[in-house]
């Protein structure tokens, strides 16, 4: 009690330190307010007090770092791996049910691949480039019939158990998979071996037509060059009296026309041309020389014109050239004489030109294969006479002592 009522004598010190009262205002202006003086009661008081309030502060946080905290933690943290369990089920269900649609894929994918294999099982052997790989297919079928289907369980409901079923499905899956593929490997086998038979054939087919287009073209340009050189010349004549000639021909041809508008009713005429140029030169040096004597120009077929065209078989000839038969018309030649020109000066030529034509009437049905016929032949001979033999216009024909 005395340190109470000093504590208080103490503090009403404090609130009126001069020691006046309310009585004495009126009579005295009131001094200027000191600083109060802490006595050391005062202060061990003040002391006390901050101390405690420091102590129930540490209190306070002791309480929430080690009791409230650590519960608020335990809760998120329980709640978090909640969520993390709940997601991981997810998850694996998510799995499962992946794994089930690729275990019904690959059965039917399987079961695609057997019915495409038997199918292909029934080529003939014939058409493959390997006929031995239709023996591989057909053991690889009963093979793949007799994996055992991928078959997806009821789902279980904990995540482990999960896990195991989508493990076992996938397992499965693989096999069938993998069955799967050494069936279609085989089966693929077998239709490239047959498209390969195919290329190899359509290969072959395209050699031998690019080989018959050469040989025919070949053919082709040979005829043609044969026909030109059939239509050109170049002969030396010479006697026993020392003359030499030099002949050369050019655009020897026989042409043709059929005029319906002759002959009479179911008959047309055909009418065929010799035409062309021969050149007569003197080749004896520096001497004026005589002609080389007369001879003729004779186009020649390969078969006999006069047959085709159910012509009068007499007006027709035939005649052997190397070991060839070629056929003449009758009266289808021309004539160069000797009278026709004079001596040839020195290093001196004379043309000749060919003109002859003659005209059959025969049959309308006939007359483009006739027509035809004339306008290939198969070449010239040129026949001198005064006993020098014929020479024959183009490669194709030979040379004759005589031609009938």
């Amino acid at each position: 009690m005395d340190d109470f009522t000093n504590l208080t004598q103490d503090t009403d010190a404090l609130a009126n330190p001069s020691g006046e009262t309310a009585s004495d205002e009126g009579q005295a202006t009131s001094p200027k307010p000191t600083a109060p003086k802490l006595t050391p009661k005062m202060k061990k008081i003040l002391i006390a007090s901050g101390s405690a309030i420091v102590v129930i502060v540490v209190a306070v946080l002791l309480v929430v770092n080690l009791i409230i905290v650590p519960k608020q933690e335990a809760a998120e943290a329980a709640a978090a791996e909640q969520t993390r369990l709940e997601q991981e089920h997810q998850a694996t269900v998510d799995a499962f049910t992946a794994a089930v649609a690729n275990c019904d894929k690959a059965n039917q994918s399987l079961d695609s691949s057997i019915s495409s294999a038997q199918t292909t099982m029934k080529s003939d052997p014939a058409t493959l480039q390997d006929p031995a790989l239709i023996d591989a297919l057909k053991t690889a079928i009963p093979i793949a019939q007799a994996v055992p289907p991928c078959t997806p369980p009821t789902m279980a409901d904990d995540t482990d158990t999960i896990i195991q079923q989508t493990s076992d499905l996938l397992t499965a899956t693989q096999a069938v998979t993998s069955s799967k593929d050494t069936l279609e490997k085989a089966t693929t086998s077998v239709t490239a071996s047959i498209q390969a038979k195919k290329n190899a054939e359509a290969a072959e087919a395209a050699r031998k037509a690019a080989e018959e287009a050469a040989a025919k073209k070949a053919e082709e340009e040979q005829q043609a060059k044969m026909k030109e050189l059939s239509r050109t010349c170049a002969v030396t004549l010479s006697n026993s009296a020392g003359y030499s000639w030099s002949v050369r021909c050019k655009d020897l041809n026989v042409s043709a026309s059929i005029d319906e508008t002759q002959g009479k009713p179911g008959n047309v005429m055909v009418n065929f041309h010799l035409t062309g140029i021969i050149s007569v030169s003197n080749t004896t040096p520096g001497k004026v020389a005589p002609p080389p004597g007369n001879f003729r120009v004779i186009p020649l077929w390969a078969s006999n014109p006069c047959e085709l065209a159910q012509y009068n078989s007499s007006d027709c000839s035939s005649d052997t050239l190397n070991g060839v038969d070629y056929w003449l018309i009758k009266g289808l030649e021309d004539m160069i004489y000797n009278n026709s020109y004079g001596d040839l000066p020195v290093n001196a030529s004379h043309d000749f030109n060919l003109n002859t034509s003659m005209s059959w009437e025969i049959s309308s049905s006939l007359g483009q294969q006739v027509s035809d016929q004339l306008q290939n032949s198969a070449g010239f001979v040129l026949v001198p006479w005064n006993n020098i033999p014929p020479y024959r216009f183009g490669s194709n024909l030979g040379t004759t002592d005589s031609l009938k």
